[in-house]
């Protein structure tokens, strides 16, 4: 019988540790997105392709010399987007003479 070639423990925790980080796979576009950020600015945040990035919005699941950088990217900018004292005003919607202001102007709607 072979001796297979054994990882150590710890090495092998901290792997298991930092793919537990990452959140699943549709989660991980939604929280770059509601964050603002493109697929490039992440990719040169983290020193990879645009195109890992989009494989790992797609389940593949990260070097581990990416995966706990990346997971950790996303949890700050899940807190930052989720966070209303960061978020940009929502711009949506234009204001009108309704919203209290008028100059004499205003048609009636």
């Amino acid at each position: 019988m072979k001796n297979l070639p054994v990882q150590p423990t710890e090495q092998l925790l901290d792997q298991v540790r930092a793919r537990r980080l990452l959140p699943a796979p549709e989660r991980r576009r939604t929280i770059r997105k509601q964050a603002g950020v493109s697929l490039r600015a992440m990719a040169r945040a983290l020193g990879v392709s645009h195109t890992a990035i989009r494989w790992w919005e797609s389940g593949a699941t990260p070097h581990p010399k990416h995966r706990r950088a990346y997971a950790e990217l996303l949890r700050e900018l899940h807190r930052i987007a989720g966070d209303p004292e960061t978020r940009e005003p929502d711009l949506g919607r234009a204001q009108d003479s309704r919203d209290g202001y008028s100059d004499g102007n205003d048609i009636a709607a």
